[in-house]
């Protein structure tokens, strides 16, 4: 028996872009007025200066955001668990599969016993 799952998540950054694309064009004004200014570079600078750091306050809320989503899939993958005692058997099976890999990758276990234990995981959940 196969069983084929998929999960999709969808998530809506136009707001990180759009924050974003301000940044840059901020950005871009910014060292405009310093190559104009000449002199006055050095007040511009600190400018400059601010508006980097606040891009990077953007790329701080993108990066936040996608963990976000991913305590998102991840919450939700254990609520289809809890309700769907097959999805929940597939990803115990696929921990299992998992944990054998990163045993025989070690060299803690050799692939014949890597095998049996697969094996009789399988039969356990009957895949």
């Amino acid at each position: 028996m196969t069983l084929v799952l998929a999960l999709r998540i969808d998530a809506d950054a136009s707001g990180l872009a759009a924050s974003a694309k301000i940044a840059r064009e901020d950005l871009e004004r910014l060292t405009s007025a310093i190559t104009a200014t000449g002199s006055a570079g050095g007040a511009a600078a600190g400018g400059l200066d601010r508006q980097s750091r606040s891009t990077g306050n953007v790329g701080a809320a993108a990066g936040q955001a996608a963990a976000g989503v991913e305590r998102l899939a991840r919450d939700f993958d254990a609520l289809k668990g809890s309700l769907d005692p097959a999805y929940a058997a597939l990803r115990r099976y696929e921990q299992e599969q998992l944990l054998v890999n990163q045993a025989v990758a070690a060299g803690v276990v050799t692939q014949q016993e890597a095998a049996r234990t697969l094996s009789a995981a399988s039969q356990r959940y009957q895949i």
